[in-house]
């Protein structure tokens, strides 16, 4: 999505970093699949964000990558 407005993931990230918005997780960015464990809560804000992605049609590989590395299909709403 970050792209798709223009900027670069890597000027993106640089930014966040320097933001509130700075977490473990994005210091670190990307993490290795064996790190990732996503439950719960932060299962529906990706699937959520991802759906909001396809429908101005922009792909979201961070959190699509989260997803299919972490959750199980049964963790959060689908939408």
């Amino acid at each position: 999505m970050v792209e798709a407005q223009g900027m670069s993931l890597d000027t993106f990230m640089e930014h966040l970093n320097r933001s509130t918005g700075r977490s473990f997780v994005s210091e670190r960015w990307p993490m290795p699949p064996t790190r990732l464990t996503v439950t719960g809560m932060p299962v529906k804000d990706m699937r959520r964000c991802i759906a909001a992605a396809a429908d101005v049609g922009t792909a979201m590989p961070m959190p699509t990558q989260l997803l299919e590395t972490g959750a199980g299909s049964d963790e959060g709403p689908s939408a």
